[in-house]
């Protein structure tokens, strides 16, 4: 039976904000036509509930995990990050204001990203004499200029998207093993069985493979991994890259 005095609430908060956040940060990644093999350096959430930031601390190497992430950043700093804009919600508005709707309507959209902060934090702001909730106003955020921020109703993100070369190249290697592993797989391999790897290819897969050695040796049970040119080819194209591979059970 569940112990409800050990239930912590704001960290089944956090937990639906990290779920939150992969989505947006895979989502951003689409629209960075960045894959998630490649690691990205900086990932910000943002939101204005410090409490909420430190339980979602918490569960940070979750998101490093799923979003291949470097290092995760916090600010409660909203404004350096989006700006605020309402819209009336019109099939509850329409019905409750009648004439009136379009004049406050438009006094809806001209609130202030402080008006709507107010708004979300009280779930209630009065306009002229009239008292609306947070389900009669819908609240949408936008990136500022120059971020690369992006939003839902529960959480922003904000992520770097630069590239350094040592970030490409360690995305190369995580397309190599999983290439290797693949290999592996077609060629009926035990997943504890120890492999002989010799790889070629252009310049490109060659440095990633020479300076993440140890990395790919790791994840793929090989004891030994050369780049020469090889015989037995399993070839594949790793985004316009050539890479050959031979496998021999260690």
């Amino acid at each position: 039976e569940a112990i409800s005095e050990l239930s912590d609430s704001m960290l089944e908060t956090s937990m639906g904000r990290i779920q939150q956040i992969i989505l947006l940060g895979r989502q951003k990644r689409n629209l960075l036509n960045i894959k998630v093999k490649t690691p990205l350096s900086r990932l910000t959430v943002i939101h204005k509930d410090l409490d909420l930031l430190e339980g979602i601390k918490q569960l940070e190497d979750y998101v490093k995990t799923e979003l291949n992430i470097k290092n995760i950043e916090f600010s409660s700093e909203e404004e350096s990050f989006i700006s605020l804009y309402a819209k009336p919600n019109s099939p509850v508005l329409g019905k409750k204001l009648g004439k009136e709707f379009g004049k406050y309507a438009g006094k809806i959209k001209s609130l202030t990203s402080g008006q709507l902060s107010e708004l979300e934090q009280n779930s209630t702001i009065e306009i002229d004499g009239k008292n609306f909730s947070s389900e009669e106003i819908l609240v949408f955020r936008e990136p500022r200029e120059g971020t690369e921020t992006l939003s839902n109703s529960w959480i922003s993100i904000d992520i770097d998207p630069n590239l350094t070369a040592n970030l490409i190249e360690e995305g190369l290697a995580r397309e190599i093993i999983n290439r290797i592993q693949k290999t592996r797989k077609d060629l009926n391999l035990n997943v504890e069985d120890r492999i002989i790897i010799s790889l070629s290819g252009d310049d490109e897969i060659i440095a990633a493979a020479n300076n993440f050695k140890e990395h790919i040796s790791s994840e793929t049970l090989c004891s030994s991994l050369v780049t020469t040119q090889v015989k037995q080819t399993h070839e594949f194209d790793i985004d316009g890259k050539f890479l050959s591979l031979e496998i021999q059970k260690s």
